[in-house]
């Protein structure tokens, strides 16, 4: 139970700026919350960034911590929500680029029937 004291005082703290009570909660939960991606990903560089995002999410938001809730499930909904979103950035630019192959296939398909037909005239 002491860490969550600890971490609801590091929640106060960052709350008013305190970026010392920011990497200590950092340090206390990077490794953890990388781990926790990892699960999802598969991938321990898309883990790292989406962690990294979620400290950025917290630290951009901090006016917002409510001190007394847990920081810590916080932290775990925030990393969520960063995989959940960077999956769905990833899905769209497949997508994007899948369009992409497929009009210049059919534009190729497409010039070499126009050569063809020069060909044949």
């Amino acid at each position: 139970m002491k860490n969550s004291l600890d971490d609801s005082l590091l929640a106060d703290n960052i709350k008013k700026n305190d970026e010392k009570a920011f990497h200590i909660l950092f340090d206390r939960y990077y490794k953890k919350l990388v781990d926790y991606a990892f699960t999802f990903t598969g991938n321990l560089q898309e883990a790292e960034d989406i962690v990294q995002q979620t400290f950025i999410t917290l630290w951009t938001t901090r006016k917002k911590i409510d001190s007394k809730k847990s920081i810590k499930s916080y932290l775990y909904r925030i990393t969520h929500n960063s995989y959940i979103d960077t999956y769905r950035k990833q899905k769209h630019k497949e997508s994007f680029f899948d369009e992409i192959k497929e009009r210049a296939l059919r534009d190729r398909i497409n010039d070499d029937d126009e050569i063809i037909e020069l060909r044949i005239l």
